[in-house]
């Protein structure tokens, strides 16, 4: 299931070009994601992350290798810091006159081969609202050595916790992540958002495996891309 999902939507994904330097509206796109999350905890208050993240997105693939640690401040609050190395990013300096059967349109730079150093400091606030509930509060800064980028992504989120025995076995989350733009590269307050809906599912104590959908908008200076994304995650703890 993993390899139709992550490999076949990219056989039928063709380099979009268009007549036009602006685009307008894009609808109807599908995507697909597979992320792998392994936790290491090192004390009662400081655990290790790394993570992987595979996606087959509009013209290029998206890749993702993240690695930090989380360190709980408090109670219901814990702060984060991580270092990823990622390929595929798409920026508007990659939208661009590209030649095809010798013609010229506008359309994207591959950049699947493009390697961007990624900082990011994490604050996450998580709160009880009931015995199965928990209401969640991420705020990501992060800075791109690249081209010295930097933004904030705030994704507020609710967790129901569905169990047997007393015992968690299934999570299903709603969450709702946008991106704001902290450097000047564009005049729109926000730029990206996401709207995920997903469940989790607890083989042990260990493993943890899940899938999503998730509702995608890109607002770029050339018009929005509307994106429909599915995928898998898969936690690990030790």
């Amino acid at each position: 299931y993993i390899f139709l999902m992550l490999f076949i939507p990219a056989v039928y994904a063709g380099h979009h070009v268009s007549e036009s330097e602006n685009r307008g509206e894009v609808s109807g796109l599908s995507e697909s994601e597979f992320n792998v999350r392994v936790f290491k905890k090192l004390s009662k208050d400081i655990k290790l992350m790394g993570e992987l993240k595979l996606r087959n997105q509009e013209d290029n693939q998206f890749q993702s290798l993240r690695l930090g640690s989380y360190y709980r401040a408090g109670k219901n609050f814990k702060l984060g810091f991580f270092y990823s190395r990622e390929s595929g990013l798409l920026h508007d300096s990659d939208w661009e006159r590209v030649e095809e059967d010798g013609k010229l349109y506008w359309g994207w730079k591959h950049t699947d081969k493009r390697v961007e150093q990624i900082y990011t400091i994490d604050g996450t606030y998580r709160v009880a609202v009931s015995s199965h509930t928990v209401f969640e509060l991420k705020n990501r800064y992060s800075y791109n050595s690249y081209n010295h980028q930097q933004f904030l992504r705030i994704r507020p989120g609710v967790t129901y916790f569905w169990k047997k025995q007393s015992l968690p076995f299934m999570n299903l989350f709603l969450q709702h992540e946008t991106y704001h733009p902290l450097s000047g590269y564009t005049d729109k307050p926000i730029y990206e958002q996401w709207i995920y809906l997903g469940v989790l599912y607890h083989l042990s104590q260990t493993y943890k495996l899940g899938a999503f959908v998730a509702d995608k908008q890109v607002h770029w200076e050339s018009g929005t891309v509307h994106s429909f994304v599915s995928g898998l995650n898969l936690i690990i703890n030790y």
